[in-house]
């Protein structure tokens, strides 16, 4: 994505953050909160966690948050508000949340901790203000990620980008194969069809993040597929330079992946090429051997070719037998 098509991204959730970062500290003051500034930093945190991360974490950091001021309620009581009382707060508190896998809690809550230190007292005024600072905090948050841009048009326009790139690649492949000459025109790159794809996975993680119950990892996977896919062509690619010599298998590879480029699509499951490449494959173990070295490891070349070329297929089927009846998960 360029700069130009991230900027309303960009503005869109720097307008949200500080919308709900001053409305935490305008509602902690309200309620007469001292330390409101705090609230205003905990909607900030929370708030760059991803929507659906979000839940979970917010109840990470409200127990771990009840738990350090429970700690240092009873740690301040029994050995007075010194720095060594807080030093001792942080030796027993920080392995205990690593144990928990809470340490998202362990800046926030240190921060709350440090209020009931300066304040050098502890009343339960003072430990309910830290509470409800937390509360309005991450309630805040979760409130602002309830509405995220849907990205999905986005992620169905790569995937056409995506799939006319891997046509446009495949037609260079067959025109390769039977022309035995490098290419040079308007075709799609190895560059471009990783630029894609990587693009693709980004948004598709994005996506699946936007939604705090929903599951939906269909993109995800499909960008994962061609992935695998874009693997096995770069293996084609090289196989097909390596082919010096244009033969009657050459040439029949050649209609293979040119009538492979015509039906790239994201719904189609390709067996139908999966069988015209098994009849080819039973063509070459019953052709005449090799008689010359050339002629040997160009035919090498070749069926190492297919074999990819069969596997680019099969990524295909299994990704559609992955997936079900469903178009979608």
């Amino acid at each position: 994505m360029n700069r130009r098509n991230r900027m309303p991204s960009i503005l869109y959730r720097t307008i949200k953050i500080t919308i709900g970062v001053i409305l935490a500290i305008f509602l902690s003051e309200w309620f007469q909160l001292e330390f409101a500034l705090s609230a205003g930093v905990i909607t900030l945190l929370s708030m760059m966690d991803m929507k659906k991360q979000s839940l979970g974490i917010a109840f990470k950091r409200i127990y771990s948050a009840l738990l350090a001021l429970f700690i240092a309620s009873v740690l301040f009581a029994l050995f007075h508000f010194s720095l060594w009382s807080l030093g001792l707060f942080l030796l027993i508190y920080i392995p205990i949340l690593l144990k928990l896998n809470a340490s998202v809690g362990l800046v926030v809550n240190t921060v709350l901790i440090s209020h009931i230190y300066s304040l050098s007292e502890i009343t339960v005024s003072g430990i309910l203000n830290e509470v409800f600072l937390m509360m309005i905090g991450i309630s805040i948050a979760l409130l602002f990620n309830l509405h995220m841009p849907n990205k999905e048009e986005e992620i169905i326009e790569l995937q056409r980008t995506l799939e006319e790139q891997l046509r446009s690649f495949l037609r260079a492949l067959s025109f390769n194969l039977k022309n035995n000459c490098e290419i040079n025109g308007p075709y799609a790159t190895l560059m471009d069809l990783k630029q894609t794809i990587d693009e693709g996975i980004n948004k598709a993680i994005i996506f699946i993040n936007s939604f705090y119950f929903k599951e939906n990892s269909y993109y995800l996977l499909y960008f994962e597929m061609r992935k695998h896919q874009y693997g096995r062509l770069r293996y084609m690619q090289e196989h097909c330079n390596a082919i010096f010599v244009t033969e009657h298998e050459a040439g029949i590879l050649s209609d293979c992946t040119f009538q492979l480029a015509t039906e790239i699509s994201e719904f189609n499951t390709g067996e139908a090429t999966l069988h015209i490449l098994g009849e080819l494959r039973t063509y070459f173990k019953g052709s005449d051997l090799p008689k010359t070295r050339e002629e040997f490891e160009n035919r090498a070349s070749l069926y190492q070719y297919l074999n990819d070329l069969e596997e680019f297929v099969l990524i295909k089927i299994r990704f559609v037998e992955t997936l079900g009846k469903k178009a979608r998960i």
